[in-house]
């Protein structure tokens, strides 16, 4: 086992490496989803695409 750990230690460490990216950026993609990326954002702010309903329903 250490000798498999010894010659495969570089690819464990990108892959995790890499693992932990795509983690902060499926958690980046949840927390703003539906919003327009502002922090605390309701929808309200000038940023975002519709700032009500009656806006959307108009289009």
């Amino acid at each position: 086992m250490p000798a498999w750990l010894a010659s495969n230690g570089s690819t464990i460490f990108i892959a995790l490496i890499l693992l932990v990216l795509v983690c902060f950026s499926v958690r980046k993609f949840i927390k703003n989803k539906g919003s327009c990326g502002c922090g605390g954002c309701s929808g309200g702010c000038g940023h975002c695409p519709y700032r009500n309903a009656d806006e959307e329903k108009n289009l």
